[in-house]
């Protein structure tokens, strides 16, 4: 063997349930692929070849955090990581090298189906990640060559279970035309590259989100119980569809985004919880919104400060509001100063107000009794007596709190109401006689 810290197990597929293909299991310490010629290989050794990996299933199952480099392009049917482990692989090529997920378009030999696990649901899945086990795929190109890709060569999912990650920093192409990829699991996958895949995704259950740095060019459907945090410095302007079903299964749009297309919301469980606890998010167009909720966050009871101290919603254009469909919500947490759950810093008794959504050309059809303001988030160091209210002033919705007078203050005025009626009973009794 080239490297003896390389330990590569060959299991036949008919030893792994659902699992289609050769699988190649890396155990133990797994040596960091950076010397001369090094690729990975469904062979005992690494193989300085263009197709290295032909196209089968590779199983990372180490449980430490290890390096895996490729020095040329790095072919796969699918790729799983189990167990716990941490893995970040990354490009090592004086060229622009490329990790090819997926089989179809090669040789008959080569066009088995993707690896499947045995829980999915005979589902093919191009990456599956399970037991808490994280994946990064490295942009950056440790050589003077261009930047690592994730090339998506067939439609599948990209199943992450609920506690594992799965971040890809590279650019995510594709192979093809009509690709299609599916998030499902449960768990979460960060997108931090500028993608160029124009195939549609969906999550179907988990977190998918785009990173500051990151570009999605694909059209977006959120099921209901799951999330899309957007982030990305670019405008999303794509479709952007939120399959909500009520208040226990939300779609949830949530991020610093800017939002460049009309968003459709049209039932109560389609959810918009601006910023990353709190935030701000920006819609560039005009919107006309049937039915939705809005996740509002204050983390500073007296703080102005939209976007630091509480959540906002701006909008570039006007908002109509047709409660045809449905009615509103407005669910109001409190965050402590750490921005975690809890009770709101700085409260005090006192006269507050918000703008919690700004448009520039105003807002139609607003009717305050459309509007259910949900408290049960909301939490103070003293439990609050006054109340909140939401009223358009001018072209934005304000979101206000009035407190209830003082006892000290209540006792005075009520004692002085007293006397004022004692004293015009005794100027009436006065009278008479």
């Amino acid at each position: 063997m080239k490297n003896d810290k390389l330990r590569v197990l060959l299991i036949l597929a008919s030893a792994v349930p659902a699992m289609g293909g050769t699988i190649s299991t890396f155990t133990g310490n797994v040596d960091n692929l950076t010397g001369t010629n090094e690729n990975y290989s469904t062979n005992s050794a690494p193989i300085n070849t263009s197709s290295a990996g032909s196209y089968k299933d590779l199983l990372l199952t180490g449980n430490q955090t290890n390096l895996l480099q490729t020095n040329t392009n790095f072919h796969l049917e699918s790729l799983s990581v189990t167990n716990g482990s941490s893995y970040t692989i990354s490009g090592f090529s004086t060229s622009a090298p490329s990790i090819r997920v997926g089989s179809s378009g090669y040789t008959t030999s080569e066009q088995n189906a993707a690896f499947t696990n045995v829980n999915s649901g005979g589902s093919q899945d191009l990456i599956y990640l399970s037991g808490n086990s994280s994946l990064r795929i490295n942009q950056a190109n440790s050589s003077t060559g261009g930047n690592l890709t994730l090339s998506i060569r067939q439609s599948g999912n990209f199943n992450v279970t609920t506690g594992s990650t799965l971040t890809i920093d590279a650019a995510v192409a594709q192979k093809g035309n009509g690709l299609t990829l599916t998030m499902t699991g449960g768990g979460t996958t960060k997108f931090g590259g500028t993608n160029t895949f124009t195939g549609n995704m969906s999550v179907s259950n988990g977190i998918v989100e785009v990173a500051t740095s990151g570009t999605l060019l694909s059209n977006m459907t959120v099921a209901a119980g799951s999330k899309f945090i957007h982030n990305g410095s670019a405008a999303y302007a794509k479709t952007l569809t939120l399959n909500g079903n009520g208040t226990s299964s939300r779609a949830t749009l949530s991020g610093n985004a800017t939002v460049g297309t009309s968003v459709v919301l049209d039932n109560v469980g389609d959810t918009l919880a601006p910023g990353n606890s709190p935030g701000t998010m920006s819609f560039t167009t005009a919107q006309t919104w049937n039915s939705f909720s809005y996740n509002w966050e204050l983390n500073n009871f007296t703080g102005t400060n939209a976007g630091t101290d509480f959540d906002k919603i701006a909008i570039t254009g006007g908002l109509t509001l047709n409660a045809s469909s449905g009615n509103y919500i407005l669910n109001i947490l409190s965050l402590t100063d750490g921005n975690v759950s809890g009770a709101v810093s700085n409260f005090s008794e006192s006269n507050q107000s918000w703008t919690i959504l700004s448009t520039t050309a105003g807002i139609t059809n607003f009717d305050a009794t459309k509007w259910t303001l949900n408290k049960n988030g909301f939490s103070a160091s003293a439990t609050p007596t006054g109340s909140f209210a939401l009223n358009m002033v001018g072209t934005d919705l304000v979101l206000a709190y009035t407190a209830v007078p003082e006892t000290s203050a209540l006792a005075i005025t009520l004692s002085a109401a007293a006397m004022l009626v004692s004293r015009r009973r005794r100027m009436a009794h006065g009278s008479r006689d």
